[in-house]
């Protein structure tokens, strides 16, 4: 006789095996606990689906044991212990972040904050490298404008710069740009530095124009809130 073995806890069914012979009463088999003499039906199983045995007969059933879900209500990752459905409270779908909300379809970022458009104000100001035509052999170079670059420029080159020409010094600043060494007198450099920026400068009056914005656009990192409008057509 088959008889057909479930998980005591989940009623999930394990194996086929063959009951044994009662040695009292011949003819009389053994049906040891979690276990019956039901056949699993010989339909086929659904994929993501165990049969399991709820005391009558046996019924197909969701199995997302191992998978990754998201609450909807604090969109928390979930990985699945339980056999069954998952439930409502849950989605399969990714959230971008922990701060984004369930709108009853899908994930909402939230609204951004004067926070985020420094964060991409800060970005774009450590990009902001420009190129410096020294007209001579020197050639054309590129000056990095990222945070090490800034505080070099400022803390060490710039006080002897003022101070040469402060003082009618034309000597030449050893300085180290993207491109290579290079030597440039106190006046080419504040010449760089009004040249770079003016590029700065442009990036800080597009983010007091976007925090201005109300609410702050959902796409503020797009380029078109960083740049000029472009040229109307004729």
């Amino acid at each position: 006789m088959k008889i057909y073995n479930y998980n005591a806890a989940t009623g999930e069914f394990i194996s086929q095996t063959d009951a044994r012979e009662s040695p009292r009463e011949p003819g009389s088999y053994l049906i040891p606990a979690n276990a019956t003499t039901i056949a699993v039906p010989a339909s086929s199983l659904a994929a993501g689906h165990v049969w399991k045995f709820d005391g009558a007969g046996w019924a197909q059933i969701e199995d997302h044991r191992g998978d990754v879900f998201y609450r909807k209500s604090d969109a928390g990752s979930v990985t699945v212990n339980w056999l069954g459905p998952v439930g409502d409270e849950y989605t399969s779908l990714v959230p971008a972040s922990p701060l984004d909300s369930w709108d009853g379809s899908a994930w909402v970022k939230p609204a951004p904050v004067v926070a985020d458009a420094e964060a991409e104000r800060d970005r774009r100001l450590a990009l902001a490298s420009f190129t410096y035509d020294f007209g001579d052999a020197r050639g054309v170079h590129t000056i990095g404008t990222d945070e090490k670059d800034m505080k070099a420029w400022m803390d060490e080159v710039m006080p002897i710069a003022q101070a040469r020409l402060a003082i009618g010094d034309a000597m030449p600043i050893d300085i180290v740009t993207n491109t290579g060494p290079v030597s440039v007198t106190p006046t080419e450099w504040m010449d760089i530095v009004n040249t770079g920026g003016a590029g700065r400068q442009a990036i800080w009056q597009y983010y007091f124009a976007l925090i201005a914005m109300d609410p702050i656009p959902s796409d503020y990192r797009d380029d078109q809130y960083w740049s000029p409008p472009p040229e109307p057509e004729e």
